[in-house]
């Protein structure tokens, strides 16, 4: 009878030990973008969790939590193919005995996601993918935006002891983003060297990332008031946080959504406008801007490819 209760006991403690991890929100966060991939059939949504990307600094594989790939394609009467992969990169967080806090600034930030497209891959300029990051109707717009952040404990029972969990989540959005910026550019390459006729079949897409730390706890935003020193705090819970990570084997800039939990379907809902928004964006003078400076790259690339072997 003792060693069932011993084992009760055990059991109890792993669920305890769970529960306090993040593991409960990642599979909280992956199934409800499940249901809305169903809900909205987007049957081509792709959703992954322990996704791989490699560590430059440590030579190591490390994992993101969730990433999410969403096709987002041409009306059939411009083009059947897809045009742009918008890509969810995503750091779950729960630490409910911390805050985050972030700064007010006073001077404007300007928040585009990083993106790629095969005209890197030829290091072609201009880089007219560049364009669809800058459109001006993304959710960024919409999003209070910060450089300055800290992390406090207010209940050490329910707090990890740490007080660097924003900051190692951006850190790790940093590594993943590099990583499938420069994946994706060797992705394309590989793609233009495989395939003889790649004039008849031309792969015109373009990949934008969009970083996110989702965080179960509480977050405010502070602003400084008349006193020097004095704080005024409201409670938030979305923000756009600009970082820029420089090291010896990184120089990106992120703007990285943080979003609260329970605002995370609001947060999505965002996502599904700009989905819309850059579909349209394709028929625009933007898309056929790319599409033709894609023809000429690839026209470019073929003569000189097939100069070499003369």
């Amino acid at each position: 009878m003792s060693e069932d209760r011993a084992h009760r006991s055990e059991i109890d403690r792993l669920k305890e030990l769970i529960r306090q991890s993040g593991f409960p929100l990642q599979i909280e966060i992956a199934s409800f973008l499940n249901a809305a991939r169903a809900h909205m059939n987007w049957a081509d949504m792709e959703v992954s969790t322990g996704a791989y990307y490699l560590d430059k600094e440590t030579k190591k594989g490390r994992e993101l939590d969730i990433k999410v790939n969403i096709p987002i394609r041409y009306a059939e009467k411009v083009k059947k193919h897809i045009g742009i992969f918008l890509k969810l990169l995503i750091q779950c967080k729960r630490i409910p005995g911390n805050v985050w806090v972030f700064f007010k600034t006073s001077h404007e930030i300007v928040s585009v996601p990083n993106c790629t497209s095969l005209l890197d891959s030829l290091d072609w300029t201009p880089r007219s993918h560049v364009d669809f990051a800058f459109f001006p109707d993304l959710h960024y717009r919409h999003v209070t935006k910060v450089t300055l952040h800290d992390e406090y404990i207010l209940d050490e029972k329910k707090s990890n002891k740490r007080v660097d969990n924003l900051f190692e989540a951006t850190i790790t959005l940093a590594k993943a983003t590099s990583y499938e910026l420069d994946n994706t550019a060797r992705g394309f390459k590989s793609y233009l060297d495989r395939f003889e006729d790649i004039l008849k079949y031309p792969d015109d897409s373009a990949e934008l990332f969009y970083p996110i730390v989702v965080f179960d706890g509480k977050m405010f935003l502070a602003e400084k008031t008349g006193e020097y020193g004095e704080m005024s705090l409201d409670s938030i819970d979305h923000v756009c946080l600009f970082f820029d990570y420089v090291s010896g084997n990184y120089d990106i800039d992120l703007s990285v959504d943080v979003v609260q939990k329970d605002a995370f379907g609001n947060f999505f809902q965002s996502i599904v406008n700009d989905v819309e928004n850059l579909r349209k964006t394709l028929e625009t003078d933007i898309g056929i801007k790319f599409r033709e400076e894609v023809m000429r790259a690839l026209t470019w690339y073929v003569g000189t490819r097939d100069q070499k072997y003369k």
